[in-house]
């Protein structure tokens, strides 16, 4: 499995950017749910002054979360790291390989 975990997303969240790519204004607002673990993200593109904006809300679970959800699903956890180059997985990481079995 190839997924971001808390552990991945928090070292380099950030709750507002903005940035111009290919003549379009892109503004990012996020805002992370403690209650839920939800990180709810509104997008809004502006090109040539037309104003489009999109939400999303994605579940952010951490790596703990993730190995119970495995074994409750009948799966064991092997082996995780940090990158394709089966760098240790550790906080701070840009993402979690896990392998598992099923059992």
């Amino acid at each position: 499995m190839d997924t971001q975990v808390a552990e991945t997303l928090f070292p380099i969240y950030k709750p507002k950017q903005n940035f111009r790519i290919a003549g379009v204004n892109v503004i990012i607002n996020r805002f992370l749910d403690n209650k839920t673990s939800r990180n709810e993200e509104q997008f809004t593109f502006i090109k040539k002054g037309k104003r489009t904006s999109y939400h999303s809300s994605i579940r952010t679970y951490t790596y703990q979360e993730v190995v119970k959800l495995l074994r409750q699903n009948g799966f064991l956890p092997i082996k995780a790291f940090g990158s394709f180059s089966k760098k240790p997985f550790k906080f701070g990481v840009s993402r979690l390989l896990i392998a598992a079995r099923k059992i």
